[in-house]
């Protein structure tokens, strides 16, 4: 996991840039956070928004088909999520406080949402 990392909601990520001179602000190398859309704030890896934070602090996860280690580690590292990694593909724990037995194992694809405890949101799935 990064160092530094953190999980942050999305008035804690909206003070950050609203305190910055450019309207992002560096939360890891080679990512930052910034303003994607009224009520979303996009924390970016390189060129892609790895986690987007909705105002109502559910979090939608993106990896643009890239499943490296630093991907995964933004993503565990930036939301409430934990994506885990087998064969090349990634899966979420459908709830995080669980082991991750086949059961709770949640495929992941582009755009799913967790809660701000990392429970994948049964809407999505």
């Amino acid at each position: 996991m990064v160092q530094g990392s953190h999980v942050y909601s999305y008035s804690q990520l909206a003070e950050l840039i609203q305190a910055s001179r450019n309207g992002q602000v560096k939360l890891a190398h080679n990512t930052i956070a910034h303003y994607v859309d009224k009520g979303k704030i996009g924390i970016r890896l390189y060129y892609t928004d790895v986690v987007v934070v909705n105002a109502d602090n559910t979090y939608e996860l993106h990896s643009q088909g890239y499943t490296t280690a630093t991907t995964r580690d933004r993503l565990n590292g930036f939301s409430p999520a934990k994506v885990i990694q087998k064969e090349y593909t990634f899966y979420l724990l459908r709830d995080p406080t669980q082991r991750a037995v086949k059961s709770n194992l949640v495929p992941f694809f582009e755009g799913i949402t967790v809660d701000r405890f990392g429970n994948v949101n049964s809407v999505t799935v």
